[in-house]
């Protein structure tokens, strides 16, 4: 479709924090690049900034955890945090292993968040070939001495695949720990995966962890899937994680 044609398929709710696409062969990408939440509600926030979900004709392939569950617990903690979405996360280098991961949003208890993060971007558009991309950054590394900036690609190739793409560019002027969430939706093949961590592993040393997690319907009801986890250390300087699949 011609450029001026896919202006439909772009959706900024940014009062939401959610950009959305769609293309027309029933792809749907959500990021949330905006406010976590009302600054007068935080209660029910999450710790998703530039988390984001990827369904295929209403069938989640990429999906974060969802809520299952209220009350003060590690399920609610967990539902709540940036593990349970997919995320790039930061956390400064210690000789002792100790790794304390940053938060975009700090949550905390059943329905209380700390320190927000402040949006530094949130923009969206279709290139000329009909690639959709959304952009985002906030500044909850840059009291850690990073910055970190994510934009993810949908695109429908002349084969009639999809090509995803998520880039995360980091800069930082210390040695920190890095890591990588995807979570898979019930059902769906880690083969998904396996070119993507092959070109990252040209790239950096990271280790690759798989485990089972689930995937909230409704309240009280969770479906169990599969969860990567990558991980590694990177030094001082420039760094692009380029992230890209084949649908």
């Amino acid at each position: 479709l011609a450029k001026k044609e896919r202006k439909n398929y772009l959706t900024k709710l940014l009062d939401t924090g959610w950009i959305i696409a769609r293309d027309n062969k029933g792809l749907e990408l959500m990021l949330k690049v905006g406010d976590s939440c009302p600054k007068y509600l935080p209660a029910h926030a999450h710790s998703d900034l530039l988390s984001f979900d990827l369904y295929q004709n209403g069938i989640p392939i990429i999906v974060e955890t969802g809520t299952s569950v209220y009350g003060n617990n590690k399920d609610r903690f967990y539902e709540r945090s940036a593990a349970a979405h997919n995320v790039f996360q930061l956390a400064p280098y210690s000789r002792n292993n100790k790794i304390n991961w940053i938060e975009p949003i700090e949550v905390w208890g059943n329905f209380r968040a700390a320190r927000k993060a402040k949006v530094l971007e949130k923009t969206c558009g279709i290139d000329d070939d009909g690639t959709i991309w959304i952009r985002g950054s906030n500044d909850s590394h840059l009291r850690f001495g990073a910055r970190h900036l994510r934009t993810v690609y949908l695109n429908l190739s002349c084969e009639n695949k999809f090509y995803f793409k998520v880039i995360d560019d980091v800069v930082c002027n210390k040695k920190m720990y890095w890591r990588q969430f995807w979570h898979l939706g019930p059902n769906q093949s880690e083969d998904l995966f396996n070119e993507m961590i092959c070109k990252l592993k040209e790239q950096f040393e990271l280790e690759e962890n798989w485990f089972f997690t689930w995937y909230s319907i409704g309240f009280g009801k969770r479906i169990r899937r599969k969860t990567l986890q990558l991980s590694g250390v990177i030094e001082r300087g420039v760094h692009k994680f380029n992230n890209k699949l084949v649908i």
